[in-house]
């Protein structure tokens, strides 16, 4: 009569398998309820949005939109009585005491609203509107390319005397900002105090 017991390796070798396929199913579940959370987040995010299409102003102030200590006057210039709500959001928190939240900002004339993401993922996305748009630029004047909505310096920077008007060197820590204008030019001693703002021109 033959014994068909399993041996005690044999026993390991299934308590292993079922540990591996046990550990691979919950791992699945929980990314899939984080990609679910997500994809609700996002959605949220872009009702918020559409909401605030067609305002040629916005609520000004900064907050965690579930902030129902602070959120009145946000509500009531949307005209809405519930706001979505992050999930990992704690009960009276503010912008000031957590980052689970959707978060918004806005100095009047453009708004931004923050999420993060579940699962240590970093932030989703950010959505913000500017309410002044620009073109994109096709033409610049002379000594400078288009790029972008800007225009920005095809030489290396050169130092224009503000008083005479004439392009000299300028080496000197001497050479202020208030005394001097980068200029773009293909001759001339370099301006090294040039800066990024003074070379570039916006619309």
């Amino acid at each position: 009569m033959n014994n068909k017991s399993f041996t005690l390796i044999e026993l390991l070798v299934v308590i292993v398998i079922i540990g591996i396929l046990s550990g691979t199913i919950i791992v699945s579940v929980s990314n899939f309820i984080i990609q679910s959370q997500n994809t609700k987040l996002i959605a949220e995010l872009s009702n918020l949005s559409k909401s605030l299409e067609g305002y040629s102003h916005y609520y000004q102030g900064s907050l965690c939109i579930e902030d129902n200590a602070n959120n009145a006057g946000f509500k009531s210039f949307l005209g809405i009585t519930n706001v979505p709500v992050h999930p990992n959001y704690p009960a009276n928190a503010t912008a000031l005491t957590t980052n689970n939240c959707f978060l918004y900002f806005s100095d009047g004339t453009n708004y931004s609203i923050r999420v993060p993401a579940i699962g240590n993922n970093g932030y989703l996305i950010q959505e913000s509107r500017h309410q002044k748009t620009h073109d994109i630029r096709k033409t610049c004047e002379s000594g400078w390319i288009p790029f972008g909505n800007r225009c920005i310096m095809k030489y290396w920077a050169k130092a224009k005397n503000n008083s005479t008007g004439v392009v000299d060197t300028c080496l000197s820590t001497g050479c202020s900002l208030s005394s001097y204008t980068a200029v773009s030019q293909s001759v001339g001693t370099s301006w090294i105090y040039a800066t990024q703002a003074g070379s570039q021109r916006s619309l």
